[in-house]
């Protein structure tokens, strides 16, 4: 027999899965850059509208990494496991796809980040 604290948990879990929905789909802004690092470094920052393949090179080999339709992925790694080509599609503002043996990064940004904001004014 559920009680009254048992359907309050459940309300609360399900008000949770639609709040965290709603800002998955509503609320995440676009990016416009993507920003390559490797070992820490920036090696490259590309307009997310302009579509193009390239290839970085990290710690222990090539990285291939494409840009189509404002959306980017690693295609290829030389990683022993792979797990940065299986994280998928990056499109929106703090998305990163990390491949920790090669030490590259692939991040999206938004407008120019060194801008001063209200906080550092």
């Amino acid at each position: 027999m559920l009680k009254i604290g048992d359907y309050c948990l459940i309300a609360l879990l399900v008000l949770g899965m639609f709040a965290s929905l709603f800002t998955k789909y509503f609320l995440q802004t676009p990016g416009e850059w993507l920003v390559v690092e490797v070992a820490g470094q920036e090696e490259r920052r590309v307009k997310l509208t302009h579509n193009e393949s390239f290839t970085i090179r990290g710690k222990i080999g090539d990285t291939t990494i494409v840009i189509q339709d404002k959306k980017a992925w690693i295609t290829e790694s030389p990683c022993p496991f792979h797990v940065c080509e299986h994280m998928g599609k990056i499109e929106y503002q703090g998305s990163m796809v990390v491949c920790v043996p090669n030490q590259v990064l692939i991040r999206i940004t938004g407008h120019d980040e060194n801008q001063l904001d209200g906080i550092t004014r």
